[in-house]
């Protein structure tokens, strides 16, 4: 069976729509074969999946998964719907923003759609002069047109889109609200938590970069500073060589952005010191054991 290519595009008006890529028979060929070897490269090694909760990195053997059923719905649907039913994509008739992905079903795994990002510079414009070699020599590229990716960065199966890069991902769909980080209202509402001391809350907000708020979203997820007592606490830091000073019953956040991120950090859990070497390390990715 025929595994038609589609593209997802947003256009003018914000919404998000499905377009078919008509191509002929040759292309058509091309297409599996160049979706196929994508597909085992993507997958290659990987043995185990990870649900996605923005704290962790994936190691070259597993994938991250977000279950989203509304998410990955209008992609789901090309696989009930007759391609035909879908209108036809025309880029020398841009009546859209952006193509956000290209996706198509595998040929290996049926209902398993792949996904390429798609970005700006793949199109190929007539505007201009571009040149395209036939034989020997160049012609003028009279017909727009586009040029695929090398490599599939997604793809869905059932209710679940599967990735290693949430970066990558969230160029391609709207994924923002599974990563979780702290409001500007929350920062806030840390900064006044009673087991801390914050001297300056406006230069704390100021210093609270995206790192920063998704460390303040996980402390408050974990609960910590409500369930471990304050001078346990800094007991802890001193053992990972940082100093956290305890005033009338408050922990003391430094103010300066660099020292302020790692008690942030420690507070989330993502210091440690080597059980082998007792050398003090900070973590970017971490996930529970079992």
């Amino acid at each position: 069976m025929t595994k038609t290519l589609f593209a997802l595009v947003r256009e003018k008006n914000s919404e998000h729509v499905v377009y078919r890529v008509a191509v002929n028979a040759q292309v058509q060929a091309q297409l599996d074969q160049l979706f196929e070897t994508q597909e085992q490269d993507f997958l290659a090694h990987v043995d185990e999946e990870i649900e996605f909760d923005g704290m962790y990195k994936p190691d070259r053997e597993e994938i991250l998964y977000i279950e989203d059923a509304k998410l990955v719905s209008p992609l789901n649907a090309t696989l009930e719907q007759n391609p035909t039913a879908y209108p036809l994509l025309d880029v020398g008739n841009l009546a859209f923003t952006k193509i956000l992905l290209l996706f198509r079903e595998s040929t290996t795994q049926n209902g398993r759609l792949l996904m390429q990002r798609f970005s700006r510079k793949q199109f190929l414009s007539n505007s201009g002069l571009s040149l395209i070699l036939q034989g020997d020599t160049y012609r003028k590229l009279v017909e727009p047109g586009f040029s695929l990716d090398d490599k599939v960065s997604a793809y869905v199966l059932d209710n679940r889109v599967y990735f290693k890069s949430f970066f990558q991902l969230r160029t391609m769909l709207t994924v923002q609200e599974h990563f979780k980080v702290a409001t500007e209202t929350q920062v806030h509402e840390f900064a006044n938590k009673s087991q801390l001391y914050v001297e300056n809350e406006a230069l704390f907000a100021s210093n609270a970069d995206q790192t920063s708020r998704r460390l303040i979203h996980g402390i408050d997820k974990s609960g910590v500073l409500e369930t471990v007592g304050v001078e346990t606490i800094a007991a802890h830091a001193m053992k990972v060589d940082i100093k956290l000073s305890v005033e009338d019953g408050k922990l003391v956040m430094p103010m300066e952005k660099k020292e302020m991120k790692l008690v942030l950090r420690f507070l989330e859990q993502s210091v440690y010191k080597g059980l082998l070497t007792e050398e003090v390390f900070v973590a970017n990715s971490k996930r529970t054991v079992g």
